[in-house]
């Protein structure tokens, strides 16, 4: 019995010690990101909370309400030294086109230094009638005159950043009313963007299948950004009529006001809020990354007597074993959560019919610490075990 409250007292005590500031470095940040991130969208700002600036706060966006709408950010290759690519929509109305950001993760920060475009025809037709009037956009790579900072490293408690840039998509215009005929033609966008964390604490989100994940440290920056779009047609402003035939404005302005919340090893933010005006008042929306969640860990969650052992403890290498008398016929899958409450593992155990015995092999890149391992049967929670990891 004195074990077992020793033990939960230990749980609680390095809980209570993991809420601290995080710090944002290059160290935080795997070497380069693939696949996509799962994001979905409030309806409206019902169930966001207060998201006023503080330190040591506790931020739950556990009550909101899902679009149902789930949206992806991919992550592709890219060619180096930029660590990997985020496809965008650009443009205005029926002559948006898709591009592909460069992104970077170095000492100084987390940046953006260019847009690529693959060839690309949009059929101008719904707009303007003309059977062969068209927007093509060929092969480009174009650099910004200065990076975007996205995060300036470190980045902590009222750290700020500031960018200033420009770029131009170049592409062909075609509409035979106005003469045009494969018309050379740019996009040019001009950007001013003010970065500045205000805050720092724990966040908690609703996952798509509607459950509550756990605590996640978490920095929170308040973002600032103008656009200006610029449309040329053969090196001169594009005239007033070609304007309003394509229902394009010259200096278009684009604002945007968030509250995004980052932690450590992701670029998409865990949550955004997005504001209408810059006063920061009423969100008009949130954006939720749902992947990567921590789990929902009360100290009432942790089995003492279970009858599953877990060696060797300290793990000196990479392997871990797993005994569990009671396994069966089931799917056993494990999450491996660090101090932060970031998941820094998970998969499937190898388990066939009547075995009881695993492995598991921890990433090679895992680095000493302390780590609670998570084992579920049936993705419910089974058991969790205090693990130590040596260099």
């Amino acid at each position: 019995m004195k074990r077992a409250v020793f033990t939960l007292l230990t749980v609680f005590l390095i809980w209570a010690q993991a809420f601290a500031q995080i710090t944002l470095t290059q160290s935080s940040y795997p070497s380069s990101f693939s696949g996509a991130d799962s994001v979905m969208a409030t309806n409206g700002n019902t169930g966001i909370p207060s998201l006023i600036p503080a330190t040591n706060a506790m931020w739950d966006f556990s009550g909101i309400t899902y679009t149902g709408s789930n949206y992806l950010t991919q992550f592709i290759s890219v060619p180096s030294p930029e660590t990997f690519g985020t496809p965008i929509t650009m443009g205005s109305g029926v002559m948006s086109y898709q591009t592909t950001n460069f992104n970077k993760i170095s000492s100084t920060g987390f940046t953006v230094d260019a847009d690529s475009i693959s060839y690309q025809y949009i059929s101008l037709i719904p707009l303007t009638a003309g059977a062969f009037d068209s927007f093509i956009l060929p092969n480009q790579t174009n650099y910004y005159s200065y990076p975007d900072t996205v995060i300036k490293f470190p980045a902590s408690m009222a750290s700020s950043w500031s960018s200033s840039y420009s770029y131009a998509d170049n592409f062909f215009l075609s509409v035979g009313s106005l003469s045009l005929s494969h018309a050379p033609g740019r996009f040019k966008y001009t950007f001013t963007e003010t970065d500045t964390v205000v805050g720092w604490g724990k966040l908690k989100v609703k996952n798509i299948d509607g459950s509550i994940s756990g605590s996640m440290d978490v920095l929170q920056v308040k973002r600032v950004v103008n656009r200006i779009d610029s449309f040329f047609i053969g090196g001169s402003p594009a005239s007033s009529v070609l304007l309003t035939f394509l229902s394009v404005t010259q200096g278009q302005a684009h604002n945007s006001f968030q509250y995004r919340f980052y932690r450590a090893g992701e670029v998409t933010p865990l949550a955004t809020a997005v504001y209408p005006t810059s006063s920061f008042v009423i969100p008009d929306s949130a954006f939720i990354h749902t992947q990567r969640l921590a789990i929902a860990t009360a100290v009432s969650e942790f089995k003492i007597n279970d009858g599953i052992k877990v060696y060797p403890n300290p793990v000196s290498e990479n392997t871990v074993s797993i005994d569990m008398p009671f396994a069966e016929n089931a799917i056993w899958s494990y999450e491996l959560i660090n101090l932060s409450g970031k998941n820094v593992a998970y998969g499937l155990l190898s388990l066939s019919a009547n075995q009881t015995h695993s492995t598991i092999i921890l990433p090679e890149e895992l680095g000493a610490g302390i780590f609670y391992l998570c084992l579920k049967n049936n993705d419910q929670l089974v058991s969790v075990k205090r693990i130590s990891k040596t260099e």
